[in-house]
């Protein structure tokens, strides 16, 4: 619904919030015994390890679906949603990638301010729809 809020949206909002925050470290969450700040994917060259959460892969997969619920016209993506959803997606994958903006976006207060960010983009993408 363009303009609005709709179910799908509303309901994933907190989890999307949730899993970027354990995603950069600002907080632990295990349900059930599983710790979602665990590591899902690693790639190493020169010695240098990149690893990425379940809880990263999850805030990514509700946004893409907050993109595919949103979509106004399915013919093609609009501009500013693509925009959306490709600076909101950069910011939850790129910080395992840069040792040091994953380092520093780990703090409280940066990390408060990229949740903040990443909030604002699927919050914007999922009312524009």
């Amino acid at each position: 619904m363009e303009g609005k809020f709709d179910i799908p949206d509303s309901v994933l909002s907190p989890f999307f919030v949730l899993f970027s925050a354990v995603s950069l470290g600002l907080i632990g969450f295990t349900p059930l015994g599983f710790d979602l700040g665990s590591t899902a994917l690693e790639f190493s060259a020169d010695g240098y390890a990149t690893q990425i959460s379940f809880a990263g892969i999850l805030s990514l997969l509700i946004l893409l679906v907050a993109y595919a619920t949103n979509r106004g016209d399915k013919s093609g993506p609009q501009p500013l949603q693509l925009w959306l959803v490709v600076t909101t997606f950069a910011l939850v994958i790129v910080p395992p990638f840069a040792p040091l903006l994953n380092a520093f976006l780990g703090e409280t207060i940066p990390g408060i301010i990229a949740i903040v960010i990443q909030a604002g983009g699927y919050y914007s993408l999922s009312y524009m729809g």
